[in-house]
């Protein structure tokens, strides 16, 4: 019986250091609610732009931080919209007017954010709102 309690006692210890010692969910990147963003750094760093509609042409936008122009510098994204039926998800395009390849779907919800993409990075140059992709 001395070795059950015992036992048992190491269990209680052992969890409850593993919750105490749980590392902390990451938080959502900075983006306004009902926006898609996009960051000229991977991982949500470095200057980020912000859109709450469709842009055909992100040559005449500009970071944040002024680093630079949007178009053709974005490496990581995020779809902070809101759950509307054909309307919830973001297509990225490598041209201007929505043409060309689409290199990311950006599906709604927390958790869905890109921090990084190879085959998407530096591609960007226009996006649109629409349903599933």
């Amino acid at each position: 019986m001395r070795k059950v309690i015992a036992g048992l006692a190491v269990f209680a210890a052992s969890a409850s250091f593993a919750l105490v010692n749980a590392a902390p969910a990451a938080a959502a990147p900075s983006c306004p609610k009902g926006s898609v963003c996009v960051w000229d750094g991977t991982n949500f760093r470095g200057g980020r732009y912000s859109w709450s509609g469709n842009d055909s042409n992100w040559h005449n936008n500009y970071w944040n931080n002024g680093s630079g122009k949007v178009a053709n510098d974005d490496s990581s994204w995020y779809n902070n919209g809101y759950a509307q039926t054909d309307y919830d998800h973001v297509r990225v395009y490598d041209y201007n007017s929505y043409s060309g390849r689409m290199t990311l779907c950006l599906h709604y919800g927390p958790g869905t954010e890109v921090s990084s993409n190879s085959g998407a990075n530096n591609d960007g140059q226009s996006h649109r709102w629409g349903g599933e992709c």
